[in-house]
């Protein structure tokens, strides 16, 4: 037997391994022992027609064909006398290219094997049919000089995107085997008895009308080069069935994971179905319907269970945040959660306001140290409260001494004292009835002595505090040594001469200023109006000091201040109104200082109290929220100081409840509402546009009036740590990009 029929054999073992289900029926075969020209088993031309003289004959030799032989330099083309029936066929055959000369540079391009093609025309391009070119010769379609690749109606792979595989190997001139596996649709291609598929590849649209199939080649130069063939069997297999029943499709039942639909819990049923069956052209396919698995009710579906929604009432008490969860995908506002409470709208929680009391509050009584109603620090009343001529007890009540009168020494409080130090400014105080537009004449005496310009005779007619008052008169005096002193008071026109009781004055030691912030209440809330402005708002405060007289100033936090003169005991013209503009809108830190007027120019002697509110306007607005250190406590500690500034954010805001809710929905928020504390009529609506993690943010902090660029630059806590006592500074600049 010859060695093509060894070869044969290997190729069946082969086959067997890959396709071992598979019966396969041998319905064409020629090992070329005789001339296929004449065998009567192929049809054979060269060119578009049928051969009429050897000339035009496939050359055979007497153990193979050589396509490329011939005249006119055109290769013949061999079709087997067998007509394709099934889509599952196979063809092995032998094949070489045998070139004069080198292989790398012969002009010789390959071998076709066409299938479902025409046979009537040039047989070159297939002819509407699709093929396997075994080519080494390298066109601007091809991938490589020595290649196997697929072929739709011509020999251009690109044309329709098909695979080209390199191979170089085909270029050796050894003889190679080829096994062309078809079924149907999928072509796969197998090398030299390698049960790993050189190439595969699926034609999504056959057209299975042309039964056709044959084998051609293609050249450079006239008989330049031989593509020879040898032992090409053709082995037909049973058309594949994919099913005959449903059932080998598929179990039908519920498939995928559950879901939500319509607030029920839901799972895709799956149905397959045998398209077809028993037939070759059976598939199977299936189709999936969403169908109902539980119903949620009461409650709804989030994530695939059912699930009870939280509601504000019964899950957020003393909560009032606008986006607040349910547990159940969505978000609960809760703004009007409070009931008789307030809802801090930076917080998300609900609190009771303080209620600040006045001395008004306090009728008959006149303590340096009053509760200040539920709000937090202590309001003076030392001697607003009291009646003309009357002074105050140890247990903080006005009493009316005995006449026909008495004088002492008073603190600027109006405290009875019988200490003092150097350089504090003290009252020589005259109680007696119908001393008002008298003329009082004060002697002071030091240490029993009275000499110089004390000794003088003061006219006072009346006090520009107290003148209206017609049994007090005083007289302002600051004692610039140490000793005993004492004064007399004589009325003119009167007999009486009144002594004081003794002051003992020590070396100096200033009593620091005290002043509180009483309005507004802290984190008050103010909307700019169409006007551009906030209703008038009222800043009052309770300020004293026991040895000097004082000054307060207000800083408004928007570039404006203002200064009062002789505002001890909190007197009325040192408050103040004042409405704020667009340009001020987010927070405001409020600072009204008190500042000794005598000794400012050499001590600078001061106490201030710092207010927070927050101005609304109808647009994105800025509110930059230092949560630590509390900007109202001082601090005394030599630990590191925590800084958190994560209450910082951006609210949008309307005067439009509609309009807020529909710009929140697309970021999914929800809308607060922010209620003016000047017209509690008057609202805005807003919602949290950015939080404080919001890669829009840039921080910039300042300590004591440095910038540092080693603190973060977002909302991140972070530590200080001082290393020097006393009043420190943390300030916070905010950059915010809205694009």
């Amino acid at each position: 037997m010859k060695k093509s029929v060894i070869l044969l054999i290997a190729l069946v073992l082969i086959i067997f391994y890959v396709f071992s289900e598979i019966s396969a029926t041998v319905v064409f075969q020629d090992y070329f022992l005789t001339d296929p020209n004449s065998n009567g088993k192929w049809n054979i031309k060269r060119g578009d027609d049928e051969h009429t003289s050897s000339g035009d004959r496939c050359v055979y030799s007497s153990s193979s064909v050589n396509l490329a032989g011939g005249s006119d330099n055109l290769a013949c083309s061999m079709a087997p006398r067998y007509t394709l029936t099934s889509k599952n066929w196979s063809v092995d055959f032998d094949f070489k290219f045998d070139c004069i000369g080198d292989c790398d540079s012969s002009n010789a391009d390959g071998i076709f094997f066409w299938f479902y093609s025409k046979y009537n025309s040039t047989n070159s391009t297939g002819n509407n049919g699709y093929g396997i070119d075994f080519d080494i010769f390298l066109n601007s379609w091809d991938c490589s000089a020595s290649h196997i690749g697929v072929m739709k109606f011509n020999y251009n792979h690109l044309t329709y995107s098909l695979p080209c595989v390199n191979v170089f190997t085909i270029k050796n001139e050894s003889l190679h085997h080829a096994k062309i596996y078809f079924n149907n649709g999928t072509v796969t291609v197998y090398l030299n008895n390698n049960n790993v598929p050189t190439l595969t590849y699926t034609f999504s649209d056959i057209n299975y009308s042309e039964k056709n199939m044959f084998i051609s080649a293609v050249t450079g130069n006239v008989h330049a080069e031989a593509q020879i063939i040898d032992n090409f069997i053709l082995e037909s297999y049973p058309d594949y069935i994919a099913c005959s029943s449903s059932s080998q499709c598929g179990t039908d039942g519920f498939t995928g994971s559950l879901f939500c639909q319509s607030g029920n819990v839901f799972q895709n049923y799956t149905t397959y179905t045998c398209n077809n069956p028993g037939q070759a052209s059976s598939s199977c396919s299936d189709s999936s319907v969403g169908q109902l698995t539980q119903t949620c009710s009461p409650g709804t579906c989030y994530s695939g269970a059912c699930c009870t929604p939280k509601t504000c009432a019964a899950n957020y008490s003393g909560q009032c945040g606008s986006s607040l969860s349910d547990s159940c995908g969505g978000y609960l506002n809760c703004a009007d959660n409070c009931g008789s409470q307030t809802c801090n709208a930076t917080s998300g929680f609900c609190y009771t306001p303080c209620v600040p009391k006045t001395c008004a509050d306090y009728p008959g009584k006149c303590g340096t140290a009053m509760a200040n109603g539920t709000c937090s620090g202590i309001i003076d009343c030392s001697l607003t409260n009291c009646l003309p001529g009357q002074l105050c007890n140890a247990t903080n009540d006005c009493y009316t001494p005995a006449f026909p009168g008495n004088a002492t020494f008073q603190d600027m409080n109006g405290n009875n004292i019988t200490f003092s130090q150097v350089n504090d400014l003290v009252k020589l105080v005259l109680f007696r009835q119908n001393v008002n537009n008298s003329n009082i004449s004060y002697k002071i005496y030091y240490n029993d002595t009275c000499t110089g310009f004390s000794c003088g005779w003061r006219w006072l007619f009346g006090d520009f505090v107290f003148g209206q008052f017609s049994s007090i008169g005083f007289l302002n005096y600051k004692p610039n040594q140490t000793g005993n002193f004492y004064f007399n008071a004589t009325v003119q026109g009167a007999s009486d001469v009144y002594s004081s009781n003794t002051l003992n004055v020590s070396n100096e030691s200033n009593a620091m200023p005290r002043i509180t912030i009483i309005k507004p209440i802290e984190n008050s809330s103010f909307i700019i109006k169409s006007d551009g402005l906030t209703n008038n708002i009222s800043f009052e405060q309770v300020s004293s000091d026991e040895d000097d007289l004082i000054d307060v100033y207000w800083d408004f936090d928007d570039g404006n201040t203002t200064i009062g003169i002789n505002c001890n005991n909190g007197t009325s013209n040192c408050n103040n109104t004042h409405s704020y503009n667009s340009s001020a809108a987010g927070t405001r830190i409020i600072n009204a200082t008190a500042l000794e007027t005598t000794r400012s120019a050499r001590l600078n002697q001061h106490e201030y109290d710092l207010d927070r509110i927050f101005i609304y306007k109808e647009e994105l607005v800025l509110f930059v929220i230092i949560d630590k250190p509390n900007y109202k406590n001082k601090t005394f500690s030599a630990d590191p100081i925590q800084v958190d500034a994560r209450s910082t954010h951006v609210a949008n805001c309307s005067y439009n409840s509609g309009v807020c809710n529909a710009t929140a929905l697309l970021i999914g928020r929800s809308c607060y509402n922010i209620t003016d504390s000047v017209n509690i009529s008057s609202k805005i609506y807003c919602y949290k546009y950015a939080n404080s993690s919001d890669a829009r943010f840039n921080f910039t902090w300042v300590i004591d009036g440095t910038t540092e660029s080693w603190y973060p630059t977002n909302s991140s806590p972070f530590t200080i740590l001082f290393p020097k006592g006393g009043e420190h500074e943390v300030g916070l600049k905010i950059k915010f990009n809205i694009n």
